[in-house]
């Protein structure tokens, strides 16, 4: 069984609820690591340039689904572009890189 962690696109999710966490002197709901997606995409893809959500959804030849910035959406649409992303921590040789500039 694999070590257990968690992710966000970029690392604005995981510095809010360290903040958050402080502010309210609470227990940290998500004491795992933390794994930026964003540039986990990036490391998979081979590329330097780490491409926002959209960009990302766009080169997997997806269409975004809702609203930028927008939590839920945010959520949903890095669901759907897993297969891609953790292609480097899975090692699953089977998803092929794609067309970013960088």
């Amino acid at each position: 069984m694999g070590v257990a962690w968690w992710g966000s696109w970029g690392t604005y999710d995981f510095n809010q609820l360290a903040q958050d966490v402080r502010l309210h002197r609470c227990v940290n709901p998500l004491p795992m690591p933390h794994r930026n997606l964003k540039e986990v995409f990036a490391e998979t893809q081979g590329v330097r340039k780490r491409p926002g959500l959209g960009e990302a959804v766009r080169v997997t030849g997806l269409t975004f689904s809702g609203f930028q910035h927008r939590g839920i959406d945010a959520a949903r649409n890095i669901a759907r572009i897993l297969p891609w992303t953790l292609e480097a921590i899975s090692r699953c040789p089977n998803q092929p890189r794609l067309a970013l500039e960088g």
